[in-house]
């Protein structure tokens, strides 16, 4: 059978001042890079040889990251999700790379006349709130972020924001020991 993981950050575009606008998505890129012992083409080849699926997505509210893979290999994937969470260097060559995906998924965005009807109207109910920005941020941020900022956002993703859920063909209390090994820190 499968199981599938969720690690949920109560941290999203919400919680951007004017100079960070984009950095919870930029954020949310960046834990798929590198870690300490891992390179990100080692990070993706380890995760697809046990058959895992991932993503992750960032909005308003929140951020998410998740994986479904067979359970016997979701010990394995919840490993290699804590190292992507508690080790990531954030190396600048990976920011610089991310950086370009980041602004290409932007102009994707601006040539899709539904999703700027949809932006627009967003934007005009949610004025004067800390919703009224786009979650992807500005060409400008996103071009000029430096990995010192990217560090300082991250200071907000604390125990307290940070909620794990687990469904499928697991053990309640397998699955909290795991967690509670890989992310108990």
């Amino acid at each position: 059978g499968y199981a599938t993981f969720l690690i949920n950050v109560k941290i999203g575009g919400k919680d951007e001042n004017e100079k960070q606008f984009g950095l919870a998505h930029f954020l949310e890129h960046l834990f798929f890079k590198s870690t300490n012992d891992m390179t990100t083409y080692e990070i993706a080849e380890y995760l697809e040889s046990l058959g895992a699926v991932i993503n992750a997505d960032t909005s308003e509210r929140e951020t998410n990251y998740h994986f479904m893979s067979l359970k016997e290999n979701f010990e394995k994937c919840v490993e290699i999700y804590s190292k992507m969470f508690f080790e990531g260097k954030f190396d600048n060559d990976e920011i610089d790379k991310e950086r370009k995906v980041i602004l290409e998924e932007m102009k994707r965005f601006y040539d899709n006349i539904q999703q700027q009807t949809y932006m627009k109207a967003y934007k005009g109910l949610t004025e004067g709130t800390p919703y009224s920005h786009d979650v992807s941020g500005t060409e400008d941020i996103i071009t000029n972020v430096r990995r010192d900022d990217i560090l300082e956002f991250k200071k907000k993703y604390t125990p307290d924001k940070i909620t794990f859920s687990i469904a499928g063909n697991i053990d309640f209390e397998e699955a909290k020991g795991i967690v509670e090994k890989y992310f108990g820190k």
